[in-house]
């Protein structure tokens, strides 16, 4: 569609006018904003943060397979592994596989590959 010039701001009231009487949206966007911030203040907050999780060391002798680490879950193999000062990212099975493989390894004898940028010898 050819459209001479003209100047924008009547064409774009035109489409809000336009979008208005058929939709409704002004009411709708209003009733949303205040069911939404109705639901937040009673229930508090929509985000729920987390702990960070801190480093705690964890006795591997107690381990067999990394199934029993796995079991664990995904902030205690993260903390374990923070602790051991090796990368703690990916997922459950990853981070039990790795802190697996350090199980009766001295420190000095960790891969290159797993340690963190902090690991000090």
């Amino acid at each position: 569609e050819v459209v001479p010039l003209v100047g924008l701001h009547h064409r774009q009231v035109e489409e809000e006018q336009s979008l208005e009487l058929h939709w409704d949206f002004p009411h709708q966007v209003v009733v949303a904003a205040a069911a939404a911030a109705a639901t937040a203040t009673a229930s508090g907050p929509s985000e729920v943060r987390k702990e960070p999780v801190k480093p705690e060391p964890l006795d591997l002798d107690q381990y067999t397979s990394v199934q029993e680490l796995e079991a664990l879950g995904l902030d205690r193999l993260k903390s374990a592994l923070m602790a051991l000062q090796v990368k703690c990212g990916g997922t459950l099975q990853q981070r039990a596989e790795r802190l697996f493989s350090l199980k009766g390894l001295d420190r000095k004898d960790y891969p290159q590959k797993v340690r963190a940028k902090e690991f000090v010898e």
